[in-house]
């Protein structure tokens, strides 16, 4: 029997910087993360500096949808708010959002017709 792969670490400021700004910057950071052979990564958030909005979204989206187990240290005080404040308003914007069944389609004007 192999043993385990030990958890690779990934420090953000290292891979894509310090300010943690674009969503296209979490994309990018998760193709590293994704792409690593351990099937358990610790995110290390020492050395950052700013976390945006944006940024935190695309975080959450992109480690929900990983396959590997995805866990966080040295994260930021500013950063652990604005992570914990996107993961409830995602919470509740799918509260919110009626069952597939009710929701109407989307009317689609044709090109020519604008």
């Amino acid at each position: 029997m192999t043993p385990p792969k030990a958890p690779r670490v990934l420090k953000v400021a290292d891979a894509v910087g310090p300010m943690l700004v674009l969503r296209e910057t979490a994309a990018s950071f998760f193709s590293k993360v994704n792409s690593t052979p351990s099937p358990t990564v610790v995110v290390d958030f020492s050395g950052t500096t700013f976390m945006s909005r944006s940024f935190a979204h695309e975080y959450l989206v992109r480690k929900a949808a990983s396959r590997k187990s995805v866990h966080q240290r040295n994260v930021p005080e500013e950063a652990r708010r604005m992570l914990a404040l996107v993961r409830e308003q995602r919470r509740v914007a799918r509260s919110d959002r009626p069952p597939a069944k009710d929701r109407l389609p989307l009317a689609v004007a044709p090109v020519s017709s604008l």
